[in-house]
């Protein structure tokens, strides 16, 4: 059976950068499935799916941003440290889920909400220090030249 409108797809796939250096991959997380014309996927990668049957692979690379996006700038923000537990340890490079407070602005995700939820915001750690945490919002691959590799696994 090849890819086609409502097919229902799984594929394993690499992610890298145009160095070649892997920067996420499904062996780390785990195969991905989506149903075929319903734009789950960059449009780029869905097109260069169809008519394509199990076994079958596939290279697409994206220029900058045309995947994730660019970077947005007013995605990058600080937050003053005292909004976050005096004991808490943040280290750069680490995930943290921010609760968006009615008024817009940041501010710290209690342990009993659930970070899942509508109004949480996953940013990446970019500095810290004694007055404030820099956080990044934007999605880690966002305007950068990417190159998936794909494997399908199964067509329905």
């Amino acid at each position: 059976m090849k890819i086609q409108d409502q097919s229902k797809v799984e594929f394993s796939y690499v992610i890298e950068g145009m160095d070649g250096k892997v920067l996420e991959s499904s062996d780390e997380t785990a195969p991905m499935d989506y149903i075929h014309g319903q734009e789950d996927l960059p449009p780029k990668l869905e097109e260069a799916l169809a008519g394509m049957a199990k076994g079958a692979d596939v290279v697409v690379e994206f220029e900058p941003g045309e995947c994730y996006g660019d970077k947005d700038p007013e995605m990058i923000f600080t937050v003053p440290r005292s909004e976050f537990e005096e004991d808490l340890e943040i280290e750069v490079g680490e995930y943290l889920s921010i609760a968006l407070e009615d008024d817009g602005e940041e501010g710290e995700a209690t342990p009993d909400e659930d970070p899942k939820e509508e109004g949480y915001l996953d940013a990446c750690v970019m500095e810290v220090n004694n007055e404030a945490v820099i956080l990044d919002a934007n999605h880690p691959l966002a305007g950068i030249p990417i190159r998936f590799r794909v494997k399908v696994l199964t067509v329905s």
